[in-house]
């Protein structure tokens, strides 16, 4: 949303977030190792930590894509619960382009670029082809979302988004196997369909959520996330939608080394307070994040009273201090 703004008002508080964004960006692209960094951003109320938020939205999300967390509220799904705001928040249009393309058509448009750029420099030098090829290239160069207006119509365009998702998924598989293919692939899938009521069952997939069969065979997908049988009891089931989560978390993280670091973003969780097995479980799939993810600067709003009193006791020692590895105090 547009909303009123003053540039000096907590300058010094966003020039942070900018400076820890510049020193992941650092990185060679396609690096998997643990280099997520954490920001605590500590204000009473009425100092700004939204707004500072919001301000991070409309400025960095463009190159940086922003991902809004809520406060969960089921202890025994946090994970999936930070999963399916992650979905919902790439889904959505970047803030400050005039297009209609979301972020994770903006990420995914860079992985896409990364794999074909090379592929079609080779047929360049076999004069395979050679001046369209030299013609795509430049394209994807000046923007890699280009690669949507070059896919052409109807049968030519399937031909091309099939070819496209298979070098893509092959060259995942081999460079970074702990990219999840079926995530991936329901990822990618989105940025290809067109239908509006395709995408929404893609994104009710990938939120964690069961989708009819008969949807769920037209788009090839399985019907659920996570394998039933007999002996399947409602913790080993929600076990497997936690750790399905995090994968998926871990697979977006890989993806976005192809092109800038992500923000993730929590904020409001005051309701935390006076629920220690919840805020636990809160702190358990942070860390998770911060150990397995790459690419990611989690930024945490906190009152300073409820980050003395509740959250660094309550917390493990490991997970606040990944949390709080910068501080910055709001006036």
């Amino acid at each position: 949303d547009q909303v009123p703004d003053l540039e000096d008002y907590n300058r010094q508080a966003y020039l942070r977030i900018v400076r820890a964004l510049k020193d992941l960006t650092r990185l060679s692209p396609g690096q998997t190792g643990s280099n997520t960094q954490g920001v605590l951003i500590l204000g009473e109320a009425g100092t700004g930590k939204t707004h500072l938020l919001m301000r991070v939205a409309r400025n960095l999300a463009e190159t940086n894509h922003i991902l809004f967390i809520r406060k969960p509220n089921n202890e025994d799904a946090v994970a999936q619960h930070i999963w399916a705001n992650v979905v919902s928040s790439l889904a959505r249009t970047i803030p400050a382009k005039t297009s209609v393309r979301s972020q994770l058509d903006d990420l995914l448009a860079h992985v896409f670029s990364r794999v074909l750029i090379p592929e079609f420099e080779q047929d360049i030098r076999d004069d395979k082809d050679a001046d369209q090829k030299r013609r795509w290239v430049a394209r994807l160069q000046e923007d890699p979302y280009n690669l949507f207006n070059m896919l052409g119509e109807g049968e030519r365009r399937q031909d091309n988004m099939d070819r496209i998702r298979k070098r893509t998924l092959k060259y995942l598989q081999f460079t970074h196997p702990d990219v999840d293919q079926t995530i991936a692939r329901v990822l990618i899938t989105y940025c290809f369909v067109v239908r509006e009521d395709r995408k929404r069952v893609l994104l009710t997939w990938l939120a964690g959520q069961d989708v009819d069969e008969t949807e769920a065979k037209d788009l090839g997908l399985p019907p659920s996330w996570v394998t039933l049988n007999e002996t399947s009891g409602d913790a080993s089931t929600q076990q497997q939608r936690e750790d399905q989560a995090l994968r998926a978390i871990r697979t977006v993280g890989i993806l976005s080394t192809y092109y800038q670091p992500l923000i993730l973003a929590f904020d409001q969780l005051e309701g935390l307070r006076d629920q220690p097995r919840l805020t636990h479980k809160w702190g358990d799939a942070v860390r998770e994040i911060f150990t397995m993810a790459p690419n990611f600067l989690v930024i945490t709003c906190i009152f300073p009273s409820l980050w003395e009193t509740w959250f660094s006791p309550t917390l493990d020692q490991s997970v606040s201090e990944r949390i709080a590895q910068q501080v910055v105090t709001l006036d």
